[in-house]
């Protein structure tokens, strides 16, 4: 089960990181940037969404298990969400300043 998860957040790392290029390739132009923003955010979430419902499952006894080796997705959990978190308040900051940048025309 936890190799299955460790795939996932794999192949949106890949997809993240494909965005990112895509970022750094048209960063002239805000709306293309706001939309590699918003497919990051989205696909942060996601890999998010999947290490906290695998990391609830393959938790060795919960929270409160000490002195037992927790899974890799157990222990990389908490960084994927403080990169989902990240990564949406970035696509917001992007989005609006697409917004306000297409007012002033």
């Amino acid at each position: 089960m936890a190799i299955i998860a460790i795939i996932i957040m794999i192949y949106s790392a890949a997809y993240i990181i494909m965005k990112l290029r895509k970022i750094i390739k048209v960063r002239k132009n805000s709306s293309q940037v706001s939309d590699a923003a918003k497919d990051i955010a989205l696909a942060s979430r996601l890999a998010a969404s999947v290490a906290t419902i695998f990391a609830f499952f393959l938790a060795p006894a919960g929270l409160f298990a000490f002195f037992v080796a927790p899974p890799l997705i157990v222990v990389i959990a908490p960084v994927i969400a403080a990169f989902a978190a990240v990564s949406c308040v970035l696509y917001f900051l992007a989005n609006l300043y697409d917004q306000n940048k297409s007012k002033k025309k």
